[in-house]
């Protein structure tokens, strides 16, 4: 009574990572595409063939064993006749044997009850396999079993053995039960990782059963761009900061959840230079990027342009609002790259200038532009619009 006890605990224990209740396992069944479970079986006989262990039969194998429980499970790949068996071994006493001949599966079971045992068979088609109702049939038998002992351990036996063969296959190949045609194996407790995607690489979130080795890979393109709304800002004594989009590698806009944006100044009224920082939060995204942007003063416009000998004399508009003095430049061409020549006004009070050493008789094309004077380095407005004139 103690031995049976025990392999009664043992066959629970062994069977209940797999477990799941009754009633969300009546309509389960192995395989549910037929040519799926096809094709992958072959895949896996190929497999053990080509990289299993060699045993004294001079099979091919591969091998999972449960240390806890001294359970032993093997797929094997007999040479002789091309066949995949799949064997798994309790305590020495007790086994389970699925032949697999496509599209049935045949598995002999022993089922040791103390001094007795019994020889089962479970002859089922995989289309119509129901998960929690095996039929065996008692083909030997030793000492006293009741029916409904064989049925209900043989059970256990055989769910015991799926798991460990789910195992034998996670460990030693890339397949699992699941994608040789085991569907339906279990309800798929998912437990759900990331692995972070950043500026330069690609990331991941995938969702595996530890039941049954299932998984679900989800890719998260990385961020291929991020965008300012705008990188320089004209001073209007008002905040004003650029908004942040982040774009992936597919093109797709990444929500605003998962980064935070921080600036340097909150306060950014002033002319000057601004650092914006985007730093990634949260699992899908990691790592950080920073831009600078700009306020710059306010624009001028000439007010009066007139040729003198071998000099221009110009007049333009007063702006003192964040702003230290002025620009003004001459070229020959309206690309500003022949004969150019600049004039700085150090006071913003002035607002005219002469700018001499001019060719005589020379049609030259004008443009000034405000500045202000931040940390040691000039922060320039946009040039005004050009006008011509033409020395004596």
């Amino acid at each position: 009574m103690k031995k049976i006890l025990c392999v009664l605990l043992s066959l629970i224990m062994s069977a209940s990572l797999i477990a799941i209740p009754l009633s969300a396992q009546a309509e389960t069944k192995y395989w549910v595409d037929m040519n799926f479970a096809k094709d992958n079986i072959e895949g896996l006989r190929n497999y053990i063939k080509t990289k299993g262990s060699t045993n004294d039969d001079g099979d091919k194998y591969i091998q999972y064993y449960y240390e806890k429980f001294n359970y032993n499970y093997l797929i094997i790949y007999e040479t002789k006749t091309g066949a995949l068996d799949f064997w798994a071994d309790f305590d020495g006493d007790e086994y389970v044997d699925m032949y697999y001949a496509y599209p049935n599966v045949n598995p002999e079971l022993l089922v040791n009850l103390g001094s007795s045992y019994v020889l089962a068979k479970a002859d089922f088609d995989v289309n119509y396999y129901n998960y929690q109702d095996i039929n065996l049939t008692v083909t030997k038998a030793n000492g006293d079993y009741s029916n409904e002992d064989v049925q209900h351990y043989g059970n256990l036996s055989l769910k015991a053995a799926i798991e460990g063969w789910n195992n034998c296959l996670i460990d030693n190949t890339s397949y699992t039960l699941a994608s040789i045609g085991f569907n339906s194996l279990c309800n798929h407790n998912l437990t759900r990782s990331y692995y972070a995607a950043t500026l330069g690489s690609d990331g991941l979130i995938e969702d595996y059963c530890y039941k049954c080795g299932y998984h679900e890979d989800t890719d998260i393109p990385c961020v291929s761009k991020v965008k300012l709304s705008k990188k320089s800002f004209t001073y209007n004594g008002k905040t004003q900061k650029p908004s942040v989009t982040v774009v992936d590698s597919k093109g797709n806009i990444v929500s605003a959840e998962n980064y935070n944006v921080s600036y340097s100044n909150s306060g950014s009224k002033k002319v000057g230079t601004y650092g914006i920082y985007i730093s990634f939060i949260g699992s899908k995204y990691s790592g950080s990027v920073s831009y600078t942007y700009q306020i710059t003063p306010k624009s001028t416009s000439i007010s009066s342009l007139k040729g003198a000998k071998k000099k221009i004399n110009v007049k333009y508009k007063k702006q003192t609002s964040q702003t230290n003095g002025y620009q003004i430049q001459v070229a020959t061409d309206k690309a500003f790259k022949k004969n150019k020549k600049t004039v700085t006004v150090n006071k913003n009070k002035i607002t005219s200038a002469s700018v001499a050493s001019l060719k005589a008789k020379k049609k030259y094309f004008v443009r000034v532009r405000t500045y202000k004077t931040v940390n040691g380095k000039k922060v320039y407005s946009d040039w005004s619009k050009v006008k011509t004139v033409k020395t004596k």
